[in-house]
């Protein structure tokens, strides 16, 4: 199977590019100069992304009480970085099929651990007081940082059921038996399709590391980290791992929180927010 390898970058090659509309909005989401007008412009230039802003703000994830059909007011109800992260997870799930398919790890499952570590990445981060832009970003990393999963899926789908279940039978780290049988792991392949998509550095950074993060030096890595490992030790939803250790002390010590606490903080709000968020991918 390791000829694998040679192919992915071939693959990788084959996925389109990010919407140009996308590194626009980043760009105006960054800039301290830029106005919600300028944003609204771009926008605009997007009929589909138009459509999905007005679905997005009239769906019960806000729960406003009237239909809000102006595009202005729509963006100024949902705030540039949540235009920013629909832009960018609609274009990224649309180069992905969200249709997983596979005996041993399904579509739903999949994606409920995605979005689940995406929301509790998000409440974590409140717990810890992060400042708000990054407590935003984790929501992207948290939801992205398995694509490198998705993808080999998606391209190599008889091979990597294999994978899938030669990790549970020997109860081994998913990374572990990829670099056996196909050469290469879904975070080295999570890591070139970020960086062919041209992803900010710290989602990058969080598909790269997010199983290693003491190799990061980012705070959103870490995080990522934790609530990755926390949704799997309770099996909301699942990324196929066949193993998962607890995080090492000093992985709790710089993010700044607990097991207890964490395993608290799961219990008391991820199932409420989970369904949420849920929503806000599907309109995606």
């Amino acid at each position: 199977m390791n000829s694998i390898l040679k192919t992915v970058d071939g693959n990788i090659e084959k996925m389109t590019t990010l919407d140009h509309t996308v590194p626009k909005i980043i760009g105006l989401v960054n800039d301290l100069n830029s106005s919600t007008q300028d944003l609204i412009k771009v926008i605009q230039m997007d009929p589909v992304l138009t459509g999905k802003v007005l679905k997005l703000v009239n769906s019960s994830f806000f729960g406003l009480p009237s239909q809000i059909t102006s595009l202005s007011r729509a963006v100024i109800l949902l705030g540039l970085n949540t235009i920013k992260h629909l832009a960018l997870t609609s274009c990224v799930l649309g180069s992905l099929q969200k249709g997983v398919r596979s005996r041993h790890l399904s579509s739903e499952q999949f994606w409920t651990y995605s979005v689940g570590t995406a929301v509790f990445s998000q409440i974590l981060g409140r717990e810890i007081k992060l400042d708000k832009q990054i407590i935003d970003d984790l929501f992207l990393v948290g939801l992205l940082h398995c694509i490198g999963i998705a993808f080999l899926m998606q391209f190599y789908p008889s091979e990597y059921e294999q994978v899938l279940a030669l990790a549970k039978e020997r109860e081994v780290p998913l990374t572990e038996v990829e670099s056996d049988m196909m050469g290469i792991s879904h975070l080295e392949v999570g890591e070139r399709l970020a960086m062919r998509w041209r992803l900010p550095d710290w989602l990058v950074d969080g598909v790269k590391n997010y199983s290693e993060p003491l190799k990061s030096e980012l705070k959103t890595t870490w995080v990522v980290a934790v609530a990755s490992n926390m949704l799997r030790i309770n099996r909301v939803g699942s990324c196929g791992e066949g193993y998962t250790e607890y995080l090492a002390p000093e992985i709790w010590d710089v993010v700044g929180t607990s097991q207890t606490r964490a395993q608290e903080l799961l219990e008391a709000r991820l199932r409420v927010e989970l369904a949420k968020a849920s929503q806000f991918v599907r309109g995606a």
